[in-house]
């Protein structure tokens, strides 16, 4: 799997050359990412190679923040993949990149991913947006490691406070997520069935 010129100038941070090749190519194409093992979109691209710069052009351009790449993961969900700052989730929010978006190919949400890989800020900016706290599907590996991991990044963020004392993560999150809390917790403690909850 050789880098495709598209995507490794993006790597190069070449907007000169990127806006060129985006000539004649699509721009919500997946095109292949030797480092990645991936076919990724130019959004994803700039992403994962934390080209802020990019990224904003791209957007502006109308690329779709929702285009997956070929294993199924959006922008939104590489962000917690390749450690990208927050401020990447923020662009891509405001491009009205879809929250609970997840494929065939794995069946993760970009907050699922938050949790894997330990983005407290990433989890607590998608849950600010309105996404949608689920349990990992029980046929993911590791699924009762990951719900008690999402259960005690989120039982973190509701106990945390602002320098004013206030928490506005309880007032944006919906009564069932907060029962999801407590049964994520009721569940790993008893190591019972996850359908009983």
């Amino acid at each position: 799997l050789e880098t495709h010129p598209i995507i490794q100038c993006i790597i190069d941070n070449d907007l000169e050359e990127l806006q060129k090749l985006l000539q004649d190519n699509s721009i919500d194409q997946v095109y292949p990412c030797k480092k990645w093992n991936d076919d990724i979109t130019p959004l994803i691209a700039a992403v994962i190679n934390h080209k802020r710069n990019i990224c904003t052009y791209l957007l502006q351009r109308g690329a779709n923040p929702d285009v997956p790449s070929q294993n199924g993961f959006t922008p939104l969900h590489y962000v917690s993949l390749s450690k990208a700052p927050l401020r990447f989730v923020k662009k891509l929010l405001e491009a009205k990149a879809h929250l609970n978006v997840c494929y065939l190919q794995q069946p993760l949400t970009p907050l699922h991913t938050a949790a894997i890989k330990d983005r407290e800020d990433v989890l607590k900016e998608l849950i600010d947006a309105g996404a949608l706290v689920t349990l990992f599907p029980i046929n993911y590996p590791e699924s009762s490691t990951h719900n008690k991991q999402l259960s005690q990044m989120i039982h973190v963020l509701l106990n945390s406070s602002n320098k004013h004392g206030e928490n506005s993560l309880w007032l944006k999150l919906p009564q069932p997520v907060i029962i999801l809390k407590i049964n994520i917790f009721s569940f790993t403690k008893r190591s019972g069935n996850i359908s009983t909850l």
